[in-house]
């Protein structure tokens, strides 16, 4: 992929493509991994007509209480460490 078009598609998502790592889609998922500044991982996973649901929560990139609910579709996981 060229990279003027994997930074299009970042900035669609609302991600800053130098912390993007990789962005998988099909048309019914859209998984975003990036790398905060501390280094961590981690993946946003969202149904592609939900993109905002791509933007990881603002804070400290931890998963909030609801994010592996499954109630909104969307969750946020930290990779591995």
């Amino acid at each position: 992929m060229g990279a003027d078009i994997f930074d299009a598609v970042c900035q669609a998502l609302g991600h800053d493509p130098g912390r993007v790592l990789s962005v998988r889609m099909n048309p019914r998922l859209v998984v975003v991994t990036t790398i905060d500044p501390a280094g961590h991982l981690c993946t946003v996973t969202c149904a592609p007509s939900d993109a905002d649901s791509c933007v990881p929560p603002a804070g400290d990139g931890a998963p909030s209480a609801d994010a592996n609910s499954g109630s909104s579709g969307a969750g946020v996981r930290p990779g591995p460490t």
